[in-house]
Parts: C-alpha cells; structure tokens; sequence
C-alpha cells in the first residue's frame, strides 16, 4: 500500500512550539522532526512507497526528505503553490498514482501525527480517539452500533467526551478517493471531512481505536506526546510524571548514573540553578535510581540541526554557553598529569583498539598510509598521530582542573529561546577520576565537535556516506549558517585564552575514540573516521605551513 502525507497545510504560528517559523513536520521532537518520528514508523512497518506532500517554499523540509530519505524508501516529494486547502494538496499526492494502485488502495496521513498501532489487514479504515475538547478537532458522530454517520469539525461541542479523528485514513478505491476530492472541491468544500464523507457514502469507512496516537498539531497535545516519546539511552529507564514534571532515571550502568548524581551534588550552589533539581535518590538491589524537575525546553541539537534560529541568536547563544562556560572555570584545583595522560593518550589508544578488534574493514583501513576522503587525499589516522605524538603529549601539560561538564555537546544542553533559560543534562561526572573537576579544553573540544565538527547532524543521520577501497565520498545535510558559526566559535575560543590548535586536537582525537560506541551504525562510524582524518590534517597542514616561514 503507497501512503501520501500531507504536510501542506496552512501554517498557524501562534501554535508552533518554541516560537520557530516552520511547519509542523519539522519541529523537532527530542533528537528529530516529527516528519522523520512518522517516516521511520513507517519504514519499519514495510511501506516504502511514500509521497509527502510540501508547501513549495518549504525548502528545508524538501532538502531534509531528499538527502535523509531519498536512498531509503521510494520517495515522491510533491510541491504545491500555496495550497487553497488540504484537498488541493491531496489532489496533488494524488496524482499519477490513481492509475496503478487500484487495487492496492492507499494511506493518507497529516504531517503533525504520529500512531504506532499496526495497520496490517485494514483498508477503509480511519484512526480515531478520545479527546475532552471539540473546538480543536474533528469530532466522530455514530449510531448505537459504532458506525460512523457524521464528522463535526473543529466546533464547540458540549460535553467532556468525544470521539476526534487522529489523522490517519486508510481506503481501498484509488479512483472513488480522487473522484470525491474533485467533486469537494468543486462543491467549494475546503475540510478533509467532508471527503471523507463523500467517500464514506461509497465505500463505508471503519471507525478503529488508535492505542497509541501522537499529535503535534497542537500545543498542548505536542507537549505530551514529547514526553511520552522520550528516548533515552538503551542502558536507561524513564519515567515522566506529567503531573509534578519530574523525570525518573534507572540505569543498568548503576556506576555511570551515580557519577552523574555526585556531580550534579557536588556542584557549588550557585551554579546548581544550572541544572535539574534533584527531587529525590535511591539505591536498590544495586540500581541507583535519580528523580529530577523535567523541563521541557528543546536541547540545543535539536534546534542546530532542526531549527529555523538566525545568526545572529545563534552567536548570541555561543556568547551565552562560554559565560556559562567561564562560571565554571572560577573554581579549580591543581590538575593530575596522569588523569590527562589516561585520557588523551591512554583512552584513544583504548578505542583504537575497540574499533581494529570490531571488524576487518577497520583493520585494512588502518593499515593504509592514505586514505581519500571526499576526493581529497589525506594522511590517514596512524600518520597524523605519530607526527601529532608530541603536541598530544603536551595536552597533559596543564597545572589546574576546573569544573568541567565533561560532555557539553549541544544535546546536553537544553534552551528556553524566549527566555534564555540553559539547563544542563547528563554530566560525565569524571575525568579520568571521580568528581566535577577536570580539563576545560574538554569542554570546549565538546561543544566545538557540535558547532564546527556537525556531530549532531552526523548523530542524527543526516548525512549520505559510502566506503571505497580508498576512503570515504561523503555529504551532510547542513544548514549555511554553520560554516559562519564555526568562525564565530573559533574567534571566541581564541578570546577566552585558549589554544584553538589544543581544542581542535582534542576533537579529533573526540571524534576518534566515539566509533567503537557506534557498532550499530556503520556509516556513523565511517563518518566520525573522516572527519577526525580532516580535523587532524587540517592541523598538520598548518603546522607545515607555519614551519616553512
């Protein structure tokens, strides 16, 4: 069965979370887009014949679905010139498709809804569910036996119980389908429902339960339907308590998690207003369980790969992340030589040797002296680190450890835009030892592999990569700013005293020790092998260039 999604609609801006001037479908909901939350349920209940149907101006989203989705399903992306209505935009996936899909019958789906149930063996059919309010929605009449007789929309209705249509419509007869979408829009009809109806009277439609139903097309549905998708780390359990916002952590890596509670423990007062509350903690049967305040803000990587911010908030925001930065750096203590040997040089060859032992494709690659990356030849990773050995030795040199987050990456850090509210989430917790003291290059090579490095694009597949005999022929989808943003960090990161040679090292060797935690996705890990290769020659190519003077 095709499946057309419907992502044209008119944009209301006032019921856009965050502020952001965008569509629906791409809001991002914890990690990624809803269009993407709706695709990938898609692709793993089997349909790969997919037509999404786009506003014409909407580049971003277009640009998002060619180079995220083209190589993985059968994608049509059909552009519509400002839309009358919903029905012209279901005209518009409808067409070419009428002809040969007949018997298959076809799926529609809005672009602001998610459902999980399965579809298997159901045609004719719409998703429905139970809401308390009517004006946002269009509501279900039926008789005594549960069959549909009429569809109300978006009107106040009385009552607290009523049953809404959820965005999900199945049908059987291609050709009724775009026959009753023509006469709709003929009879001047603007309302989905009304189609429906049309459609209905033809080839009766089944009323069924979705169990599991997502919507995005409204604020305060948004609102739960992020919490309820929640992802978190495979070796954690989270609970959200909608009603005190709190958020319950459980971890198998019983270590890890209590690491993350002393650090959030042990940080001066002042700066505890930085972080969630801690509400309560326990130990059980060896399991350390942490409740916090949960807060709803988008993390920073969701608004760098997703978001529609300008630059210059961006550079606001940069500027907003090194004060913070610089809070932490007025508390220190003396630094160990062997907590920053075990990590820049101990800990990288720890990983290499993870990544060599994972597969024979790693071992032949690291036998090679070069290796092409996107046409260019380069030293490969064994190369740079012997000529790279003694400034990597020199990272140890340092007299003093400051408070250090130890991953502060944009997806640790979440952002009220409208109030300019940081909140900062899972802590490492240790550096090399223990405690809330460590390296603060660290953190900035940190939030550099996001800013410069794109490691929440490549995080977030979004990004086509393939390996050949000689390297890596690469393309990320990235947004033009970034290049600008890259500078911009670069020329604070000089500002605040720091070598922008030291924090570029550190992100090479960051990007370096990341593979072997990424055997599940291949092609991440081919991405973070290429850019640590660039990163680490860029850094000898000067080092060249400064020697011939």
């Amino acid at each position: 069965m095709k499946t057309i999604i419907l992502t044209a609609g008119k944009i209301d801006y006032t019921r856009l979370p965050f502020g952001m001037h965008q569509s629906n479908a791409t809001i991002p909901v914890n990690g990624k887009p809803v269009i993407s939350w709706i695709l990938d349920d898609l692709i793993q209940k089997g349909f790969t014949e997919i037509t999404v149907v786009v506003r014409d101006e909407n580049t971003r989203l277009k640009q998002l679905l060619e180079k995220h989705y083209n190589k993985r399903i059968q994608l049509d992306i059909k552009s519509v010139v400002n839309p009358e209505s919903i029905l012209n935009s279901l005209q518009a996936g409808l067409s070419n498709i009428e002809s040969e899909n007949e018997e298959e019958g076809i799926q529609v789906i809005l672009g602001d809804t998610l459902i999980h149930d399965s579809f298997d063996g159901i045609k004719n059919t719409v998703f429905v569910a139970d809401v308390k309010t009517s004006e946002n929605w269009c509501v279900v009449k039926t008789n005594e036996q549960g069959a549909l007789i009429d569809l109300i929309d978006k009107k106040e209705i009385s009552g607290t119980n009523h049953i809404a249509l959820c965005g999900y419509y199945q049908f059987s007869n291609v050709t009724t389908l775009l026959s009753c979408v023509l006469q709709c829009i003929k009879e001047g009809s603007r309302e989905l429902s009304a189609l429906l109806m049309c459609y209905h009277a033809k080839h009766p439609l089944t009323l069924k339960k979705a169990n599991h139903w997502f919507d995005f097309g409204h604020l305060e549905s948004f609102i739960q339907s992020k919490k309820s998708l929640l992802r978190p780390r495979h070796f954690n359990q989270l609970t959200i308590n909608p009603l005190l916002n709190t958020i319950t952590k459980i971890s198998t890596k019983s270590e890890k998690l209590l690491d993350e509670l002393n650090w959030y423990l042990l940080l001066p007062e002042n700066l505890k207003v930085l972080t969630p509350r801690i509400i309560n903690q326990e130990e059980n049967n060896n399991k350390i369980t942490i409740t916090q305040e949960f807060y709803g803000y988008p993390s920073l990587s969701e608004l760098f790969v997703y978001g529609d911010l300008s630059t210059s908030v961006w550079e606001s925001i940069i500027d907003y992340l090194l004060q913070i930065h610089g809070l932490f750096k007025e508390h220190e203590k003396p630094s160990s030589q062997a907590l920053l040997i075990d990590m820049y040089e101990n800990k990288t060859n720890e990983r290499i040797n993870q990544m060599l032992e994972q597969d024979t494709f790693w071992k032949d690659i690291w036998k090679k002296e070069k290796v092409k990356v996107n046409g260019i030849i380069y030293l490969n990773i064994p190369t740079c680190l012997k000529k790279l050995k003694v400034e990597i030795e020199q990272l140890s040199q340092i007299n003093t450890f400051h408070i250090s987050h130890g991953d502060y990456c944009l997806s640790n850090i979440l952002y009220d835009i409208n109030n300019q509210i940081v909140r900062l989430i899972d802590p490492r917790g240790s550096f090399g030892e223990k405690g809330i003291y460590g390296d603060a290059r660290y953190d900035i090579a940190k939030l550099r592999h996001s800013v410069a490095g794109l490691y929440d694009y490549v995080v977030s597949d979004l990004f086509q990569i393939n390996a050949t005999v000689d390297g890596f022929d690469y393309a990320l989808f990235e947004d033009k700013k970034n290049e600008h943003l890259a500078s911009y960090l670069d020329n604070c990161i000089t500002t605040y005293g720091y070598k922008l040679r030291d924090i570029k090292l550190i992100e090479g060797l960051l990007f370096l020790s990341m593979i072997p935690y990424h055997v599940d996705h291949r092609e991440r890990q081919y991405m973070m092998y290429a850019k640590s290769i660039e990163i680490l020659n860029d850094l000898l190519e000067k080092k060249e260039h400064e020697n011939s003077y």
